[in-house]
């Protein structure tokens, strides 16, 4: 969204309200005057649609599972972290990055997988999780993620369709959601590997299938 410099002439009262609320949102007055604006003449901002897009989540992913909200860094991500099914317990990260416009490849947003581990198993594990889970992507899609050798997966996010900020919201938690919960079954059938690839595939078909938006 195109933005330009004006000039306005305010009272210092008003001035003084506005950065104190400001403030208190974690954004600048530029920011708060923008959307106090926008909603009057009823235009909804990329800031606007991220936050619905976030609440949505939010709702969705505090009552989907073992899953903790982070604070976020910024008004355009969100952050969650999840346990695997490990010796350890350990957690994944998952953040999400919005742009306030598609990048020249049509991307929405990216969606970032990490674990703070430096366990060779573990992260091996990891990354033979997403090599099956990307190969289903690429098979059904004709897209997938990115695998880096650090036990990390990147995944590039498309809206499909003119998506509403709620549907969009709806769909990041529904990939969430099955990518977990496919890597929980996974971990829990590493024993026998043919078994946890098959566990993988019966759930991404599942997701595929029941959802009315795929990423």
């Amino acid at each position: 969204m195109k933005k330009s410099i004006y000039s306005l002439v305010l009272s210092d009262a008003v001035i003084e309200g506005i950065d104190r609320m400001a403030y208190s949102m974690g954004i600048s007055r530029s920011a708060l005057i923008n959307n106090i604006l926008a909603e009057k003449v009823c235009y909804v901002t990329p800031e606007q649609r991220m936050a619905e897009i976030f609440n949505t989540l939010e709702t969705l992913i505090r009552s989907a599972g073992e899953y903790r909200i982070t604070s976020q860094p910024s008004v355009s991500m969100f952050s969650l972290t999840a346990p695997i099914a490990y010796k350890y317990n350990p957690t994944l990260k998952y953040t999400l990055e919005l742009y306030k416009e598609p990048s020249t490849g049509g991307e929405s947003g990216v969606l970032r997988i990490s674990l703070r581990s430096k366990s060779t198993a573990l992260i091996e594990c990891l990354g033979a999780f997403y090599l099956i889970w990307s190969t289903l992507e690429k098979r059904t899609c004709g897209r997938c993620g990115t695998i880096s050798q650090d036990g990390r997966y990147s995944k590039p996010l498309y809206i499909s369709g003119n998506l509403s900020a709620e549907e969009f919201g709806t769909a990041i938690a529904d990939y969430i959601t099955a990518i977990d919960g496919a890597m929980r079954r996974f971990f829990n059938s590493l024993e026998i590997p043919t078994r946890a690839a098959r566990e993988v595939e019966l759930c991404y078909l599942s997701y595929i299938n029941s959802k009315k938006n795929v990423l």
